[in-house]
């Protein structure tokens, strides 16, 4: 008997059938742990792109809109795009797709009502610009083209601002006005 007959002759069926079941699972659980969907509703607004949501089961995650990203809330944009995204969502029953976790805790998913998804709303209105980081090729085609849409109209961040006069003080001495 040469070396590879007594080598197969040591195999053990069950050892590939239980290595092809795992080599078929693996995937799978890989896939649902990393994209997997809550329902529940938002308790707190942290932000035009921020919130605290509670799940069905009691779990509370604090989540990063994905593919956005909202002006800050201390500014009069920020605000805006906050009270906007609470008109959207708070009272609401809504599916958290989730994904990753940020740098800052936060877990980084996508919010739908009724099927409709609400972080793409926010860059519609002009109220935050898209953030390719994590999106899927579907979804970093329909966001970049309703920033587009929002930027041809000119809405919200994309609104030209009033040029305020400011007053500053000239090399001789006296006041000297200055659009910025």
């Amino acid at each position: 008997m040469n070396r590879f007959n007594s080598h197969i002759s040591g195999y053990r069926p069950y050892r590939a059938l239980i290595f092809l079941v795992l080599c078929c699972l693996l995937p799978g659980v890989q896939a649902t742990g990393m994209h997997t969907a809550h329902s529940g509703r938002p308790t707190q607004l942290l932000s035009g792109d921020r919130l605290i949501f509670l799940t069905e089961k009691g779990t509370r995650y604090r989540v990063k809109l994905l593919g956005i990203e909202a002006p800050p809330p201390k500014g009069a944009l920020g605000a805006q795009a906050q009270r906007y995204l609470g008109s959207l969502i708070m009272g609401r029953f809504l599916t958290l797709k989730r994904g990753s976790i940020d740098a800052e805790g936060f877990l980084v998913g996508k919010l739908s009502h009724g099927g409709a998804d609400v972080n793409i709303r926010l860059i519609q209105a002009g109220l935050a610009v898209h953030d390719p980081l994590g999106q899927t090729e579907s979804d970093l085609i329909r966001y970049a083209d309703a920033q587009r849409k929002a930027q041809a109209l000119r809405l919200g961040i994309w609104k030209p601002q009033k040029r305020q006069p400011r007053v500053q003080y000239l090399p001789g001495g006296g006041p000297g006005i200055i659009l910025r």
